[in-house]
């Protein structure tokens, strides 16, 4: 039936769910499959090299030892299925779903893997050298000696769809993160030495976090992770917990006030607790200040609130005003 395309496969299988397809190393070089439904199939040591898979399923599939190198994968749903050995370098996989998925020994060289979702994944080995991470949500995941040298790793999703949104820009600082988030014990007893995190805090909307991505790139390049929590337009009260929390992991906090209904109200109430802790206001020129944020001024941690035209002003203070003091202490 595959012969024949995905519409005449998926109605076969519709019409005999009880069948397992039994496809191992079956070869679809350079095929057409879009939305081809390969639930829970055998397809072990199968070849789709350049196969064009977008939208297809293969949830609870044996993939072990597959080869998809070049294939297209964007939107694939590949939940709870072994991908142990497969071969994935060079492929698509743009926002395809990965939860659950055992990935020991997968290869991901080159691959793109934008915006996909790795929740509860567990990898082992796995190979993402020159692979772009970038957006991906890896709560839960757990790994153990993965190579990611020469990877995008950008804008990684660490919590749940309800939490409010936390980002960091390395695998091995999300799975630390998230423990501490998680393990209070843990938390409590956990010190970094030479903290090289910087906290984020803002209205981290979609155009928002473009606009601060250069300040971003910008920390990474002097080994400074940035750390962001997206606090919404308003909704920074529900997550004042989590801001408490993360705010004993960093060097410094950099505090967008733009377009932030509530930032301030946390921050006048978390301020206190952490008098060694700089923070950095800064808020767009033509927005009017929060006048909450004036009694800021008695706290010898809360730097004058920066007004900027673009980031590259915001770039040169930070520079100025932690960047090269660090620096200057390693």
């Amino acid at each position: 039936m595959l012969e024949q395309g995905a519409e005449a496969w998926n109605a076969w299988r519709e019409e005999y769910p009880e069948i397992v397809p039994d496809l191992a190393g079956a070869t679809f070089y350079n095929e057409e499959l879009i939305g081809a439904n390969f639930k829970q199939a055998n397809l072990q040591r199968a070849f789709f090299d350049e196969t064009d898979l977008r939208a297809a399923c293969f949830i609870g599939a044996n993939l072990s030892e597959a080869n998809f190198s070049g294939a297209r994968l964007e939107g694939a749903n590949m939940c709870n299925a072994d991908l142990e050995k497969a071969d994935l370098s060079g492929a698509d996989l743009d926002e395809a779903l990965f939860d659950g998925v055992r990935l020991v020994a997968t290869n991901f060289q080159y691959a793109n893997l934008r915006s996909v979702s790795l929740t509860n994944a567990h990898l082992m080995k796995t190979n993402f050298r020159n692979a772009n991470l970038t957006g991906c949500h890896v709560y839960g995941v757990s790994f153990w000696n993965i190579d990611v040298e020469g990877a995008i790793q950008r804008d990684l999703v660490i919590t749940e769809e309800h939490e409010p949104t936390i980002t960091v820009d390395n695998l091995e600082v999300a799975q630390v993160v998230s423990l501490l988030l998680r393990r209070r014990t843990v938390r409590d007893s956990f010190e970094i030495s030479g903290k090289k995190l910087v906290l984020i805090l803002g209205n981290l909307s979609a155009n928002r976090n473009a606009f601060l991505a250069p300040l971003r790139n910008a920390l990474f390049r002097h080994n400074l992770y940035s750390l962001t929590l997206d606090v919404g337009p308003s909704g920074a009260e529900d997550a004042t917990v989590t801001i408490e929390t993360l705010a004993h992991l960093a060097r410094f906090i950099i505090a967008d006030l733009t377009n932030t209904e509530d930032l301030s109200q946390a921050l006048h109430t978390l301020i206190p607790r952490f008098p060694s802790i700089p923070v950095q206001p800064i808020i767009q020129a033509n927005i009017v200040e929060d006048a909450l944020f004036e009694s800021f001024e008695q706290y010898p941690s809360v730097l004058p609130i920066l007004f900027y035209q673009d980031i590259p002003e915001v770039l040169v203070a930070i520079n100025e005003r932690f960047i090269v003091p660090i620096e200057k202490e390693t």
